[in-house]
């Protein structure tokens, strides 16, 4: 039984790990379109 509860510690630390690095990964993703957009619309305001 101890060793289910280690396993399923572990198993719940790596997706927790997984989800951090996914929520990095979009929030890079989110701030990279947002600067897109500020230089797209940047160029239309000073055409």
């Amino acid at each position: 039984m101890p060793d289910d509860i280690d396993k399923l510690r572990e198993d719940f630390t790596k997706h927790q790990i997984g989800d951090a690095h996914f929520q990095a990964e979009t929030a890079a993703y989110i701030k990279d379109a947002a600067q897109d957009i500020r230089d797209i619309t940047g160029r239309f305001v000073k055409a």
